[in-house]
C-alpha cells in the first residue's frame, strides 16, 4: 500500500471515529472579563431604603486657651484640672448628602428553541445570564470610577489632587500622594500601563517594589500600600503623549473612607435583580438583568489623585 493510500485510510478511519465521539465543550468565555479588584477591595454596605445619607460635622471643636499638648500637660501637672474642661459646640451639616443608588440593566433575549434543543451539556439560560451579569459588573466598576456625577475621579476634592512632578510616575510622586492621603491609605488604583511605567522608574532608581499577595494574586506595593491594576482608569492621548491618573483610596465607615452601596441581590451577587419579562409571539423569552449599586466618599480626604501621569518614559 502506498503512503497516499495509507493516509487516505487513516483519514477515513479518523472521520468514522469522530462520528461516534463527543467533544468536550467549555462554558462561554468573555475576553473583556477583568478581575475587578476595586469591587473586591471596597467594603460594601446594604442600603435597605435605597438612599444613603452621609452626615458630616461642619465645625471642629477647639480647646479654650490650650493649643499644644505641652501646655495641657503643664496645666495638669500643677493641678488646675478645672481649666481642662473644654466648652465646645459640635455642629452637623443641616443638609446631609443623600446618595441614591444607581441602576444599570440589560435585557436578555433568548429563543426558546435554543433552550429546548441545545441545553446539553450546559444550561443555555444560566450561561447567557452569567455572561450578561459579568458585563454588568464590568460596567459597574467603570461607573464607580468614571461616572460624571458620582464617579471617584470626578469627585476628588481639589485639595487632594496633585500633578506628576516631571511627567513619569516616580517614587517621589507616589510619596507625594501618600502625604496627601496619609490617614491609613488602603490601596492605590492605577491602569496596568501606569503600573508598568512606575515599575520602570523604580528599577531605574534601584528600588524594586515589594510584592504582596491579595485576592489570590500578586501586586507590587509602595510603602507597603498595594497598587491594584484597573483598566477602567482612562488613558488619554494628547499630542502623541499617553497620560493617565493614579488614585489613592482609604476605605471603610470606621476609617471615614470610601464604601460601596447596594440593595438586595440574588445568586450570591449583591444588588443583582433578574426578572422574567415573559415570551413574545415569536417564542422569544426576555429577561431583565439589572444591578443596584452606589459609591460614597464619607469625607473628602478619603480619595486623592495623581494626575497627568506620562506613560511613555523608557530608560536604557
Amino acid at each position: 500500500m502506498t503512503d497516499m493510500n495509507l493516509q487516505q485510510d487513516n483519514h477515513r478511519s479518523f472521520g468514522s471515529a469522530l462520528a461516534l465521539s463527543t467533544t468536550n465543550n467549555t462554558i462561554p468565555f468573555l475576553q473583556s472579563l477583568t478581575p475587578r479588584f476595586l469591587l473586591r477591595a471596597l467594603p460594601w454596605i446594604e442600603v435597605s431604603t435605597g438612599i444613603y445619607s452621609v452626615n458630616r460635622v461642619v465645625s471642629s471643636p477647639k480647646c479654650d486657651g490650650h493649643d499644644t499638648f505641652g501646655q495641657m500637660s503643664r496645666i495638669i501637672n500643677v493641678g488646675n484640672l478645672d481649666d481642662m474642661v473644654d466648652r465646645v459646640h459640635i455642629e452637623y451639616d443641616n443638609n446631609p448628602q443623600e446618595i441614591h443608588l444607581n441602576y444599570i440593566r440589560s435585557i436578555l433575549h433568548l429563543n426558546t428553541f435554543i433552550t429546548d434543543i441545545y441545553n446539553v451539556p450546559y444550561n443555555q439560560l444560566q450561561q447567557q445570564i452569567r455572561v450578561t451579569v459579568e458585563k454588568l459588573r464590568e460596567r459597574e466598576e467603570s461607573e464607580i470610577i468614571n461616572n460624571e456625577d458620582f464617579g471617584l475621579i470626578k469627585n476628588v476634592s481639589p485639595d487632594y489632587s496633585i500633578d506628576c512632578i516631571n511627567g513619569a510616575p516616580t517614587p517621589d510622586d507616589f510619596d507625594h500622594l501618600l502625604s496627601v492621603i496619609w490617614k491609613k491609605p488602603s490601596f492605590f488604583l492605577a491602569h496596568p500601563l501606569t503600573i508598568y511605567a512606575f515599575g520602570r522608574e523604580c528599577t531605574k532608581r534601584g528600588v524594586p517594589p515589594v510584592v504582596k499577595e491579595m485576592f489570590g494574586a500578586n501586586f507590587i506595593t509602595w510603602r507597603g500600600i498595594p497598587i491594584l491594576p484597573c483598566d477602567k482608569i482612562p488613558v488619554e492621548e494628547k499630542g502623541g503623549i499617553s497620560t493617565s491618573s493614579v488614585l489613592c483610596i482609604r476605605v471603610g465607615e470606621e476609617d471615614q473612607g470610601v464604601v460601596g452601596l447596594f440593595k438586595g441581590g440574588s445568586e450570591n451577587i449583591r444588588g443583582l435583580v433578574i426578572h422574567d419579562m415573559g415570551m413574545d409571539d415569536n417564542a422569544v423569552s426576555r429577561y431583565l438583568v439589572g444591578k443596584y449599586f452606589g459609591i460614597a466618599i464619607l469625607v473628602p480626604d478619603a480619595v486623592g489623585i495623581l494626575r497627568n501621569v506620562e506613560l511613555g518614559h523608557y530608560h536604557e
